[in-house]
């Protein structure tokens, strides 16, 4: 499967280090890259609407056993 993380919130502590700590604690997801290499994205204020936004999208890992 897919998790897709969002916020509203463009703070280190809400985003990024979020997902570092989930994929320290879960050894079965991994980064899920789009076709540009992005599993991280950030949207700025001016770029698009709105004050800022955070994603990250991760998979399951298959696992083989």
């Amino acid at each position: 499967g897919v998790l897709l993380y969002a916020t509203c919130s463009l703070e280190r502590p809400e985003n990024e280090d979020v997902v570092e700590a989930l994929l320290d604690r879960r050894e079965d997801l991994a980064p899920f890259a789009d076709a540009k290499g992005r599993w991280q994205r950030f949207w700025l204020p001016g770029e698009s609407d709105g004050d800022g936004f955070f994603a990250a999208r991760l998979m399951k890992k298959n696992q083989e056993d």
